[in-house]
């Protein structure tokens, strides 16, 4: 169980970061929201088909100054992994 602040992402914002992220040395790839439990939590940002990936993106020392203007208008939401991704399956 990780809880953490996640960016939210569309999937054309998730499509959009990937292609810029292609450019630069600080790759970025949100992970999709798989896990049919967010839809419980009641908040319409946080919903199966929607990407996520880690909010500190935006005050990392090396990867904020290329991305907190690109990102920082993004939903952001105190998640527990558990709950947005389905377990891996071995």
């Amino acid at each position: 169980m990780t809880v953490q602040a996640w960016l939210i992402f569309t999937p054309a914002q998730r499509a959009d970061a990937v292609q810029f992220s292609e450019t630069t040395d600080f790759k970025v790839d949100p992970r999709v929201i798989d896990n049919p439990l967010a839809g419980q939590l009641g908040d319409a940002e946080v919903a199966v088909g929607k990407f996520v990936a880690p909010a500190r993106i935006l005050n990392d020392p090396e990867y904020g100054p290329v991305w907190s203007s690109r990102l920082s208008t993004l939903p952001i939401r105190m998640l527990d992994s558990e709950v947005i991704f389905l377990p891996a399956v071995d």
